[in-house]
C-alpha cells in the first residue's frame, strides 16, 4: 500500500521519499517491480537505511507521514518488532509525540491490529485509512483519542458489507462518530 501511495502522490505533485527499511529479497520480482515503478514516477528512494542515516532536503511546505511499514497481516505486537524497523518505529512514535501529521494505513506500524484498546499501540498517529474494514484498533483509536479514521470501502461489493454490517462507502470515523457522504454530496452524521 505505501508504495502504491508514494506514486500516486508524486503523480499528482507531491515530492515524495519513500523508505524502505531492508533491501528486498533478490527472487522477490514483484516487490522490486513495485520499486522501480515508484522512482520511475519519480518517488526518491531510500533502501536499507536506518533513521540517522535518513536526512531529507529542509522542506519549505507542510510535511506529512504516511506509516504503511507493515502490511495489516501483521500479528505482533509492540515487543514482537524485529530490526531494522524497530527504529523507525521509534521514530513513529516520536514524531507523533511531537505533533507532526502521521496518517497510517490500517494501523500504526507494530500495533497488535485485533487490539481491543489504545495500550496495544506503538503510537497515536494523526489520522488512519482504511482501503477496506476498519480493523479494531483503529477503531479503538478513533473511540478513546479522537483520531480521524478514513474508511475507503469502495473495494467491498455493496452485498458483502451488507452481510457484515459495514458502513457504506465514503465513512469517516470522527471521535467515534460516523460520517458518511450520500451519493447526493451530503454529509450525514450516524452514531455508532
Amino acid at each position: 500500500d505505501g508504495i502504491v501511495c508514494a506514486r500516486h502522490l508524486s503523480q499528482a505533485g507531491y515530492t515524495v521519499h519513500l523508505i524502505v527499511p531492508r533491501h528486498p529479497r533478490p527472487d522477490n520480482a514483484f516487490y522490486i517491480k513495485l520499486l522501480e515503478q515508484a522512482r520511475v514516477c519519480g518517488v526518491t528512494l531510500y533502501v536499507g537505511i536506518t533513521p540517522s542515516q535518513y536526512d531529507p532536503p529542509s522542506l519549505t511546505t507542510p510535511c506529512l507521514m504516511i506509516d504503511a511499514l507493515f502490511g495489516f497481516s501483521y500479528k505482533g505486537g509492540k515487543g514482537d518488532i524485529r530490526a531494522p524497523y524497530t527504529e523507525w518505529v521509534d521514530l513513529l512514535h516520536t514524531v507523533s509525540t511531537n505533533k507532526d501529521p502521521i496518517l497510517a494505513v490500517d494501523v500504526p506500524s507494530g500495533s497488535r491490529v485485533d487490539g481491543e484498546g489504545t495500550e496495544e499501540c506503538t503510537y497515536v498517529p494523526s489520522a488512519i485509512i482504511s482501503l477496506t474494514a476498519p480493523k479494531p484498533i483503529s477503531t479503538s483509536l478513533a473511540r478513546e483519542c479522537g483520531v480521524t479514521h478514513y474508511l475507503g470501502g469502495a473495494f467491498l461489493p455493496s452485498p458483502i458489507g451488507v452481510k457484515y454490517g459495514m458502513p457504506p462507502t465514503h465513512t469517516v470515523y470522527r471521535h467515534g462518530t460516523l460520517v458518511t457522504l450520500t451519493p447526493q454530496g451530503e454529509v450525514e452524521w450516524l452514531e455508532e
